[in-house]
């Protein structure tokens, strides 16, 4: 199981993830989303009407280097927050 902690502000971005909570140790890259991804899943169907929709650049997924979250998982303790950048959509935002 991977609960994702989001972040998307100020000070860090795709090149310096931080540390893993868990263990303290460094994260590296797992996944890579763009916002194409969207079109494909067909999320717009489900979404309200009059809503904008999800706008972003790309979000990108890092995981702990160790994988640590995957050992004690019998008994529980194999959810583990992991780190994920989003870039939000400049040009969406007005910001051209």
């Amino acid at each position: 199981t991977l609960r994702v902690g989001h972040q998307s502000g100020e000070g860090q971005g795709p090149a310096d993830p931080p540390v893993c909570e868990r263990c303290g140790g460094g994260r590296v890259f797992e996944l890579q989303a763009m916002p194409s991804l969207l079109y494909q899943l067909g999320v717009e169907a489900y979404a309200p009407p009059g809503d904008v929709g999800m706008d972003f650049g790309v979000a990108v997924l890092y995981c702990c280097a160790a994988s640590c979250g995957s050992d004690g998982a019998e008994e529980g303790q194999g959810v583990v927050e992991e780190f994920l950048f989003v870039q939000r959509d400049l040009m969406a935002l007005g910001n051209t």
